[in-house]
């Protein structure tokens, strides 16, 4: 791994800038002009490789791609302090159960629980009014990778309806203002979800209602004012989230209309989409900076049934953006070139726990839509390794640590770091940027 583990540290700006040219946000609006650099505020104080990568600062923006080795778990800290955290990776897969597909190594170690990894990182990197909760907590969709494997062998929680998966553990701890989901509170598409899983995730939240005064809701495809800055809304007017999809509707493009693009029920079980289809997205914007995210959004099975290309809806209302999470971890069958193409993100980030992941021709479609895309993988296996060619190799700034997007206060720039997570120092391996927005 440590041969295509590609290295690198903070340069001179003019080699290290990327720029193009996109003016479009959530909604057809149009950004002026980028200014320069006018005020000393804007200028970030940059992390140094072997240092601890200080906390969130006043008016930047922070995404934390946090790699516990069982999933995926995504946390942000707004510009005026808002916190919010999606999915809570928590998968228990064993060898023994994987079958051929093999998860990567827990991280820091076995001994140490997803929960534990993410409560210490959000603590690590919050302050002052942000800490001892969560605003938004939101699950993308209902796998255990990213809430949590449900066993009857974990510890009760609460009022003892409900166990201590990942997700549930962490809202225990820290616990979550506002909770979103797909579906919630009725847990009935596409068909009844009844599986104990699903029935904990209800139990928990219902309890979290009652006990932490959680504001329980679905989320809403379409619009741009459910997720909100709970502590200075009026200094950041430049800050949006515009929802994209969720359970199978989406954004028209127009104002905060959605479409329902799956059936409202199905004849057969074959003709239903895999849960990953369901995913919720979003459209993060921060002054010039764009960020795209799909949970598991996926393409499988669309020459059969179209409706299953959970991403093409997507693509036809999306731009271009800085920094995109990988829609499934970067495996097969998502992230299509449309996708990629609308997309043409200058930094992909893939949140890996498999061996199969990426895949190299996702990859493929990443560079083809940008050639000099910087590709940045929480995890990758050994056995994964020979599967990519050169130019693969060459665009992987990372592939072992945590990656953390720090865009500065104009929302202008931002630098990505990778940070060692071999233990819970958040020590920084190294160093990418500065990037300009497009």
């Amino acid at each position: 791994m440590k041969a295509i583990d590609k290295i690198l540290v903070v340069a001179a700006a003019a080699a290290t800038m990327f720029s193009c040219s996109s003016d479009l946000k959530p909604g057809g609006e149009t950004r002026p002009p980028m200014p320069e650099p006018e005020d000393e505020d804007d200028v970030m104080e940059v992390g140094k490789v072997g240092e601890t990568l200080q906390g969130w600062t006043e008016g930047s923006l922070d995404i934390h791609f946090i790699n516990t080795g069982r999933g995926e778990s995504t946390f942000y800290v707004f510009p005026d302090g808002t916190t919010m955290l999606v999915d809570m990776a928590g998968s228990l897969l064993t060898e023994a159960e994987a079958g051929t597909s093999m998860p990567t190594e827990p991280r820091p170690n076995a001994s140490t629980s997803s929960a534990d990894v993410i409560v210490g990182y959000i603590n690590h990197f919050t302050s002052g009014q942000s800490r001892g909760h969560i605003d938004y907590a939101m699950l993308s969709h209902y796998h255990e990778d990213h809430m949590g494997t449900y066993r009857t062998t974990l510890p009760d929680g609460g009022d003892g309806t409900f166990k201590l998966t990942s997700f549930a553990e962490i809202g225990t701890r820290l616990p979550y203002r506002h909770y979103m989901d797909r579906n919630w509170p009725d847990f009935d598409y596409p068909n009844a979800l009844t599986a104990a899983k699903h029935k904990n995730v209800m139990n928990f939240v219902t309890w979290s209602v009652k006990e932490n005064g959680t504001v329980a809701e679905r989320f809403d495809a379409g619009s741009n004012e459910q997720i909100q800055l709970q502590y200075d809304k009026a200094s950041h007017t430049d800050f949006k989230i515009q929802n994209l999809s969720s359970g199978g509707r989406y954004w028209t493009g127009v104002a905060q209309n959605s479409e329902m693009k799956m059936p409202e029920s199905y004849t057969s079980s074959d003709a239903i989409p895999d849960e990953n289809c369901f995913s919720c997205a979003f459209w993060l914007t921060f002054g010039y900076f764009d960020f795209y995210t799909g949970g598991d959004l996926q393409y499988g099975r669309r020459s059969t049934y179209s409706y299953m290309d959970s991403e093409a809806a997507i693509a036809a209302v999306i731009g271009e953006v800085d920094v995109a999470k990988a829609n499934h971890h970067g495996t097969k069958n998502c992230n299509s070139d449309a996708l990629m193409n609308a997309l043409s993100p200058t930094v992909w980030v893939s949140n890996v726990w498999r061996d199969v992941q990426p895949n190299p021709a996702t990859v493929d479609d990443v560079l083809a839509a940008n050639p000099e895309c910087d590709i940045f993988l929480t995890n990758l296996s050994e056995k994964n390794v020979p599967n990519f060619d050169d130019t693969q190799k060459a665009s992987f700034q990372s592939t072992q640590g945590h990656v953390a997007v720090r865009v500065n206060k104009a929302g202008t720039e931002y630098y990505v770091y990778v940070l060692d997570d071999s233990n819970m120092n958040f020590t920084v391996k190294s160093v990418h940027g500065p990037y300009l927005c497009k």
